[in-house]
């Protein structure tokens, strides 16, 4: 799938409940080219998105916990079937 087509997904999906690796709910509220996840206080860009998307499928959240902001976050979304089928 193409980066733009799963940004799109993640637009569509705004405000919808996603799940952690560990369990945890969340959701997120778009702002311009960055989420703010419900967990945290910070924006998560675009581009890091698209980082990770460069290395899926992701097989855990340490593939990308070095060149992602907000890494359980961004596995949490790409793995959800509603964003990468």
């Amino acid at each position: 799938m193409e980066f733009e087509q799963v940004w799109d997904n993640i637009k569509r999906h705004e405000n919808e409940e996603f799940v952690t690796k560990r369990g945890l709910v969340l959701t997120y509220e778009l702002f311009g080219d960055s989420i703010k996840p419900s967990r945290t206080d910070y924006f998560i860009s675009k581009s890091d998105f698209k980082k990770a998307m460069k290395l899926m499928p992701l097989k855990n959240i340490k593939e990308i916990s070095s060149i992602c902001r907000g890494p359980s976050y961004i596995y949490a979304i790409l793995m959800d079937k509603r964003i990468c089928g």
